[in-house]
């Protein structure tokens, strides 16, 4: 972890992997039934039942694709992080004893979300920094890469990947909970303060198989 950070380069975007094997491929094309017209559909179910759930404003495709990601729904879009920090502890999560893993890609300009294109429109992979709609967006240093091609993995020409031993991943996980980079902290909700303290619990008393 330490020769990690050492080697980390500062303005890079970061990308965490619970399985160093996993690629750079969105969630939303790892249905077999995978096609656009899936994705217009879960898009369209989110705004639809997810509405009351957040500040009654007038909200821009881009920016219900961004909350969607956030929480959960496949799409075409990846999460990641100018924190390194961050990164590394979505990696180190899970039960796993398979090697882990830190995608870092150079950061460049970042391009503004074209609000009259929409996004299952785009024509090429690009990053983006989302407008600060959500504390866990805010919480998480937040970037997202948009992929024309969701079915096709990234191959990103200046993609560096930093693999962690597996057996080391609770080391890892708890080191950086020491360090303040916890559920709590990056998810500052009541979900994150609840799975932080199912985590202490776990720690002291684990619980019967």
């Amino acid at each position: 972890m330490t020769d990690f950070l050492k080697q980390s380069i500062c303005c890079c975007n970061y990308r965490g992997v619970s399985d160093a094997s996993f690629e750079l491929i969105p969630a939303i094309s790892r249905y077999p039934n995978y096609c656009r017209e899936l994705e217009l559909s879960t898009i369209s179910d989110f705004r639809l039942y997810a509405r009351s759930h957040f500040a009654d404003v007038k909200r821009t495709e881009w920016e219900w694709l961004f909350l969607a990601q956030h929480y959960g729904l496949p799409t075409r879009v990846l999460d990641w992080t100018s924190s390194p920090l961050t990164a590394l502890y979505f990696a180190s999560l899970g039960k796993k004893s398979c090697d882990f893993a830190v995608y870092a890609v150079q950061r460049g300009l970042y391009d503004a979300y074209p609000e009259n294109l929409p996004p299952l429109s785009v024509t090429r992979n690009f990053f983006l920094r989302p407008p600060h709609i959500d504390p866990r967006i805010v919480a998480q240093n937040s970037l997202f890469s948009i992929h024309a091609k969701p079915n096709e993995p990234w191959e990103h020409p200046e993609l560096i990947r930093y693999v962690f031993d597996g057996n080391r991943r609770q080391d890892v996980h708890n080191t950086l909970r020491m360090m303040g980079i916890t559920h709590r902290t990056q998810f500052p909700d009541i979900h994150g303060v609840v799975r932080d303290i199912v985590h202490e619990i776990d720690g002291f008393c684990p619980p019967l198989k």
